[in-house]
């Protein structure tokens, strides 16, 4: 018996310009590499990894912010196929093909300051605001660590023990270079 697989059009709304440029004329098949409700991470058929935001999802570099309400609902999975040709990105679920179409999408340009002016000071004062903002709007499951119902793995890879304890890498000092505190990376309580 034959499947009949519906196909669902999806529009990307904005992208970060270079992504865009790239899937102008990519060809080939990559495949899901996570699913999420707001957030799909795609693998491109050359190992890039580069993501689809549902609709209110903000710009950021390698990603495409669609129409999608959200991900969640659609069947995806990490490990389907996505088909790649010029600006359509094709998601081939059990019961539908979702196409996500890059023409027409705003292109926007990212400008990235220059940190070289600042001292070891500045820095971390920049950090120490970076991370009040962060835990004032930030969401557990990425840059405030995991959620509640986490796994092991996923708590190590979101940089905290399943016991809640920080990293020593994660606590910085005005002397601590990011390559420092990378190498000396470890769980403490």
């Amino acid at each position: 018996m034959t499947s009949l697989c519906t196909a669902t059009g999806l529009r990307a709304v904005s992208g970060d310009a270079a992504l865009i440029a790239y899937l102008r004329a990519l060809r080939g098949q990559g495949v899901v590499e996570s699913a999420f409700q707001r957030t799909v991470n795609v693998l491109t058929p050359g190992e890039r990894l580069i993501a689809l935001s549902a609709r209110g999802g903000d710009d950021a570099p390698r990603t495409l912010v669609t129409d999608a309400d959200s991900w969640s609902e659609r069947g995806i999975s990490a490990g389907q196929a996505v088909e790649f040709a010029p600006g359509v990105l094709t998601l081939r679920t059990a019961d539908a093909r979702l196409r996500v179409h890059t023409e027409g999408a705003s292109e926007w340009h990212p400008i990235l300051p220059s940190l070289a002016a600042l001292g070891p000071g500045d820095l971390a004062a920049a950090a120490t605001a970076l991370d009040r903002l962060i835990q004032a709007h930030g969401s557990r499951g990425g840059m405030l660590g995991p959620t509640p119902t986490a796994s092991s793995m996923e708590a190590a890879v979101l940089g905290h023990s399943p016991t809640g304890a920080t990293p020593s890498c994660a606590r910085s000092s005005p002397r601590t270079t990011p390559a420092y505190a990378a190498a000396s990376c470890h769980f403490s309580g």
